[in-house]
């Protein structure tokens, strides 16, 4: 006996009796194994887990039952590599006009299933008839399948659709390999159902907020997944993904939403009441970090230039500011958005927010470099005399600015040749005694043991030669 347990979900329309769920392993397909009985009436979804499963391929069987054990009616089956907990293809069966499940009505063309949706359906067989010819027999529609021309779904007859999962994405972890079963696009705020289950969900916003909301924790089976992805350039600036009623776990963390920026992709995974993210793009966790570039074309980055923006705009380093920053590493203020604002003296390198507001301004850092601190443990900051705040953003003014050198000389008739007088703080020269004698005036003073001083040459601030960056922060 195994020790895989797997999660299921049935969605049951149309039966009053009893449903019946029984699997099977492939490499033995006559043998049940065991069965779950649901009814009589079962609700429209039952939600269930199966224990003690070998990492092995198994077919799990849905029948509608009169008495909950006779097998009548087959209603779908399902082929699940278990070891890797992927489904691999289905069947769905259909008796036309029994009014079980979804079936066909009599003497129609068209065949209506919403488990069909965003999935591959790769045939459409009829007993003891065989497979019917793609396109000319019959199409996929967006609501199931239609038979074309004079063909009909006729009375009693049984028809079946396969569904294949064809699209795989690997794990480049080293983890689990996961097959889609469709893609779905997202263009405006969007929450989710059972139509997005096992999706690539491509976000496509139409303007530059997003927002994507989680089906409820207690409608979704243990292992079922999401995946979105951000690749079409869409208007959206950065999507947040919340759940009504769960939470995601990540890096140690647990929140009520989620983030996915430009370029980037995240694998979320149902299991119990939390949102496990299986694989995730490293910008989620490289949020706040400090970066040079050299343009101004860095996705999720933006320049310490002082702009103002919304969290709305921005979630992702919204949720960072007001989560994971003590209070000396953040400037709270509400007049953050008012013309002339300006910024608190000395705290050039850290944000400014404001909570009611919701705003925020980028930190100042244009024509400054970085230095590391002193101390940098929260119990040892703001031990630095020379720093005005001495905290992580905190700025510092340069040790030699601009200057002249102070100099002590003397005035005198005679002297070693090459003497020179320097010019002194009213600013006239001295005189130079030279090897031939005579004297060059530079309008010197008269004066003995005078100090003076040299004059100021160079850059303000040029310590070292360099060449210029825009300082970025991840976002």
């Amino acid at each position: 006996m195994g020790n895989i347990t797997r999660s299921f979900s049935i969605d049951v329309v149309g039966v009053t009796t009893f449903v019946i769920f029984r699997w099977r392993k492939v490499s033995d397909p006559t043998v049940e194994i065991d069965r779950r009985v649901f009814g009589p009436a079962p609700a429209v979804t039952n939600n269930f887990s199966i224990t003690d499963l070998d990492p092995v391929t198994y077919e799990f069987d849905t029948y509608v039952s009169s008495d909950g054990v006779t097998l009548n009616t087959l209603f779908a089956t399902y082929t699940m590599d278990v070891k890797n907990n992927v489904i691999t293809n289905e069947r769905w069966y259909y008796v036309v006009g029994s009014g079980v499940g979804n079936a066909p009505a009599a003497d129609t063309q068209s065949l209506v299933d919403s488990n069909l949706d965003g999935k591959t359906v790769t045939g459409v067989f009829q007993r003891a008839f065989g497979y019917l010819l793609p396109t000319s027999e019959w199409v996929r529609t967006s609501g199931g399948v239609d038979l074309v021309g004079a063909l009909e779904f006729n009375q009693d007859d049984v028809y079946i659709v396969e569904v294949s999962y064809v699209t795989q994405s690997t794990d480049t972890s080293g983890g689990v390999v996961g097959l889609f079963s469709g893609i779905k696009v997202i263009t405006a705020n969007t929450t989710l159902d059972n139509t997005y289950y096992q999706k690539r969900i491509k976000l496509n916003g139409a303007a530059p907020q997003l927002v994507v909301t989680m089906d409820s924790i207690g409608n979704i089976p243990d292992g079922r997944y999401f995946y979105f992805v951000d690749n079409d350039g869409g208007a959206q600036l950065q999507t947040k993904v919340v759940s009504p009623d769960g939470s995601f776990k990540w890096n140690g963390n647990t929140t009520a939403e989620i983030w996915v920026g430009k370029g980037e992709h995240l694998w979320v995974e149902k299991q119990g009441s939390n949102f496990e993210l299986v694989q995730a793009h490293p910008g989620l966790t490289a949020v706040y970090e400090i970066f040079e570039g050299t343009c101004l074309a860095h996705p999720n980055a933006l320049p310490e230039d002082n702009t103002l923006f919304s969290a709305d705009d921005y979630p992702r380093i919204w949720w960072f500011l007001n989560n994971k920053l003590s209070p000396t590493l953040v400037i709270s203020d509400n007049n953050l958005d008012l013309g002339g604002y300006v910024r608190p003296a000395n705290k050039q390198g850290q944000f400014i927010i404001s909570a009611s507001k919701r705003k925020f301004r980028m930190p100042d850092t244009r024509n400054l470099s970085k230095k590391g601190l002193a101390r940098f443990d929260a119990g040892s900051w703001n031990l630095d005399a020379t720093r005005a705040y001495d905290y992580p953003g905190g700025f510092q003014d340069a040790m030699v600015l601009r200057h002249r050198h102070v100099m002590h000389g003397f005035n005198a008739i005679s002297g070693p040749a090459g003497l020179l007088f320097l010019s002194r703080a009213g600013g006239t020269q001295g005189k130079r005694y030279d090897a031939g004698g005579g004297t060059d005036n530079f309008g010197g003073s008269t004066t003995p043991d005078t100090d003076f001083l040299t004059g100021d040459t160079g850059g303000d601030d040029n310590i070292v030669k360099n060449f210029g960056v825009i300082h970025f922060r991840r976002i």
